[in-house]
């Protein structure tokens, strides 16, 4: 988890006090640029300090009591976030500021909101206490949905990605979150493009491929539309789409999105090429039963539609290993090498080793 700079209006104050209190200011200000450094370099040692440092001096600055104290206890919960050891103090943290919050805008406010979703985003704590604030943090949401509908949207859609996370049944708010987002925002706007995967990721979990299918598409239309070619969510819908096209039997559905993707994605000739679709080997029962393992290597050509043709064994421990694998192979689907703008077959190669877990 990064931590997020939820001290927004701190620069004002500080260009203002800085006058009033030029030592403090300045010990404060030195702190939180730390913090902003750290966290522009991603330096995971480094942000916790300084924000804990930012706490002690701005809480001492602006007051114990102060929306900017709170909001810089937030932010040392989000440094925090990252290390699950330290998941009970990042908790600890976001408490100190909603006990803030609640004082400054009473106990259904946004911000006492955001607390509970930056505690239930805090993996390191079990699920059971993750889900209770999550579930606080949507009945606030409840409260301002007909009067802030985007807010209580923002929320369900955080709440509900944790909550998927989690897998508790209790992500279907991630339904309402879309309905409302659907309403609320452009069709390019990249919140709903987040909100129909998220959504998405549901239904596949809840095993409605065919839901999830109809949104992903969804993501591709609008992409096409407004000729977003490259664009992040581009490329993992339809990676998403081969993959739940193939599980449904319509092998046909797919080709177009393995063709796309390989327009889209540098072919590396150094490395094996990763399938948009795999399913393992079946494990030959009389290796199993003696918990014999093995390894095969193959040689195969990904043709212009990414089906996979001309497989070859390489090297193999066992016979029924090689027939379970080449048989295994033959389904996986890839995106094509392109050349001069089109598809063309290339070579890949695959290992894929077999043992049991002893466990």
């Amino acid at each position: 988890m990064l931590p997020r700079f939820a001290l927004v209006f701190a620069g004002g104050l500080l260009s203002f006090n800085l006058v009033a209190e030029p030592a403090q200011s300045n010990d404060f200000s030195k702190a939180y640029q730390a913090y902003q450094a750290a966290v522009e370099a991603q330096n995971n040692e480094l942000i916790p300090l300084h924000a804990k440092q930012s706490v002690d001096l701005g809480c001492n600055k602006f007051g114990e009591k102060s929306e900017n104290c709170a909001a810089l206890w937030s932010n040392y919960g989000y440094a925090l976030g990252h290390d699950d050891d330290k998941a009970y103090e990042a908790a600890n943290a976001f408490n100190s500021a909603r006990l803030i919050f609640k004082e400054l805008y009473g106990p259904d406010s946004i911000e006492v909101a955001d607390t509970l979703i930056g505690a239930g985003q805090l993996t390191g704590l079990p699920n059971k206490k993750r889900i209770r604030y999550l579930q606080d943090a949507i009945s606030i949401a409840d409260i301002h949905d007909s009067t802030s509908p985007l807010y209580a949207a923002n929320i369900y859609l955080e709440a509900g990605k944790e909550l998927l996370r989690a897998n508790s049944p209790k992500s279907k708010v991630l339904e309402k979150a879309y309905r409302i987002l659907s309403q609320e925002l452009a069709n390019n706007d990249r919140r709903l493009f987040e909100a129909r995967t998220t959504l998405a990721n549901y239904y596949r979990a809840d095993r409605k491929l065919e839901k999830s299918i109809e949104l992903l598409e969804l993501n591709i239309q609008q992409l096409e539309a407004v000729g977003a070619k490259d664009h992040p969510y581009d490329v993992h819908s339809r990676a998403q789409l081969v993959d739940l096209y193939e599980r449904v039997g319509e092998s046909d559905k797919a080709t177009p999105h393995c063709v796309a993707i390989g327009a889209m994605t540098p072919w590396d000739p150094n490395q094996e090429a990763s399938p948009l679709f795999r399913v393992p080997p079946k494990y030959p029962v009389n290796l199993a039963r003696r918990q014999q393992g093995g390894q095969v290597v193959l040689d195969f050509e990904i043709d212009e539609m990414g089906f996979v043709d001309n497989v070859k064994i390489v090297r193999s421990t066992n016979k029924s290993l090689s027939r379970e694998t080449t048989k295994a192979l033959k389904n996986w689907r890839y995106a094509p090498k392109f050349e001069d703008g089109k598809p063309v077959r290339a070579e890949s190669k695959v290992t894929i080793d077999f043992s049991i877990d002893e466990r």
